[in-house]
């Protein structure tokens, strides 16, 4: 359906996006009589009405007379569609992908002129553009691969060609990206590749030999620091320990040979009295030498853990040792509280028996002369670590102690029984478990908690 608007120049019509002018047949267009007037009729048919006006001269002077001349034209607007043709046509445009395409179109009862004849085109089933009388267009840089190019024809009552002409093409690719191309490169490459590849794997291979090398070089450099290090530290704790056991040997023994000399003296003098006393005195001193054998051969063996390892509840083992220590606690009227829910470990029994006993001893013996003595055995956790603790309220340990105490007789109050190795044995027990011991306090009457970090699951 067209929009009509006649006027002065000419008729133009509008079919909806566009107008265009001299949509009439050039008979029409070219009418020179003045147009009064333009309707249409519900039949679609144009009705054109002119007036046409002319003055004629009579004989007496200054007479005329103007005839008016009155004209209607209908005008049936065509209805059939013009054809459209592609002249120039090619299946295949190399690149830079440019062509050129020509067209014309026929009227079938030539109404419309050819040259009056209008045309649209698109690529690809893009948009199509503004109808003109333009015949051909040059197309740049078209995409690499199949195309179609369409182009329909229009007549002035703005009939379109419903079967637009379309041509088929293919734009070739660049020579880099047609197919021989890409296999030639792709045979070079690969060969190219696989040399890569050997080179590559080889390097790597003698990098990783290089790697293996080096790190069992410093591995093994690592261990001899260790070892040696390691030997440093039992020769020096060896000498150590050799002259401290001959002085707390000998120690007894001058008792033993002290007493002995005034136990024949009062022998010969028949003082029975004294002579107990002497006797008492060896048996001391012998009993002395005998735990601190004992202890020295306990120590002896914990290098070795004989015992089958398994998880143990922590909770059910300090239990049974404070049920052991009940009697020395209640004697000198110590409190021992164990904290719920204490964690498993895991372990060899009894040695980790020993590690609660000596350090629950200890406790007693530093804080018996405390006023209300309290000893707890208790769990906490710090920086991500689970770790369990027997906590006094004895004499304290200065800070300048708290890494001496674990040394073997190392005694800081010379009042206090006992051979001083029973720390020294706690030590070893932990670090042989991979856990770690040290003690806490602040000073002098303030107390001391022994905290150690024990493995909750076996060690690979």
């Amino acid at each position: 359906m067209m929009l009509a608007v006649a006027g002065v120049k000419g008729t133009s019509g509008f079919d909806g996006q566009y107008w265009t002018r001299n949509v009439l047949p050039l008979m029409l267009s070219n009418m020179t009589i003045p147009l009064v007037w333009l309707r249409k009729s519900k039949s679609e048919a144009l009705w054109f009405n002119y007036i046409k006006e002319q003055w004629t001269s009579r004989a007496s002077p200054g007479a005329s007379r103007m005839n008016l001349e009155a004209y209607a034209i209908r005008y049936v607007p065509d209805q059939l569609a013009p054809e459209t043709n592609i002249t120039v046509s090619f299946d295949q445009v190399g690149q830079p992908g440019n062509a050129a395409i020509f067209w014309e179109g026929k009227d079938v009862w030539r109404e419309t002129h050819e040259e009056q004849l209008q045309y649209a085109h698109r690529l690809n089933g893009g948009e199509w553009t503004r109808f003109s009388t333009q015949q051909n267009v040059y197309l740049e840089s078209l995409p690499t691969g199949k195309n179609t190019f369409e182009v329909k024809a229009r007549d002035l009552d703005l009939n379109e060609d419903p079967t637009p002409a379309a041509i088929h093409f293919s734009v070739t690719p660049p020579i880099w990206q047609q197919p021989w191309f890409v296999a030639l490169v792709f045979i070079m490459l690969s060969g190219v590749g696989f040399q890569t590849i050997r080179i590559i794997r080889r390097d790597r291979k003698l990098l990783t030999a290089n790697i293996e090398l080096e790190a069992a070089r410093e591995s093994l450099e690592q261990r001899v620091t260790e070892r040696t290090a390691d030997l440093e530290t039992r020769n020096a704790e060896l000498e150590r320990f050799t002259y401290t056991v001959s002085h707390d040997l000998k120690s007894p023994l001058v008792t033993i040979r002290g007493f002995l000399g005034l136990l024949k003296k009062d022998a010969l003098a028949g003082d029975r009295a004294r002579m107990e006393g002497d006797i008492e005195q060896i048996d001391n001193a012998a009993g002395s030498m005998s735990e601190l054998l004992d202890d020295l051969l306990e120590l002896s063996r914990i290098g070795r853990i004989v015992n089958p390892n398994e998880e143990i509840s922590l909770e059910a083992l300090s239990k049974q040792v404070v049920n052991l220590l009940k009697p020395q606690a209640e004697e000198r009227s110590i409190q021992i509280t164990i904290a719920p829910n204490l964690p498993s470990i895991y372990g060899d029994r009894l040695r980790l028996q020993e590690v609660l006993q000596n350090l629950i001893e200890n406790a007693i013996k530093f804080c018996r002369d405390t006023a209300n003595p309290h000893i707890e055995i208790g769990h906490r956790s710090e920086n991500g670590q689970e770790l369990c603790f027997v906590k006094d309220n004895g004499i304290g340990i200065e800070p300048q102690y708290h890494e001496k105490v674990f040394g073997l007789f190392e005694r800081l109050d010379d009042s206090k029984e006992g051979t001083d190795i029973g720390l020294a044995l706690v030590k070893r027990i932990v670090e042989l478990h991979g856990g770690t011991v040290w003690v806490e306090s602040k000073g002098a009457g303030k107390g001391t908690t022994f905290c150690f970090t024990l493995p909750s699951k076996k060690i690979s």
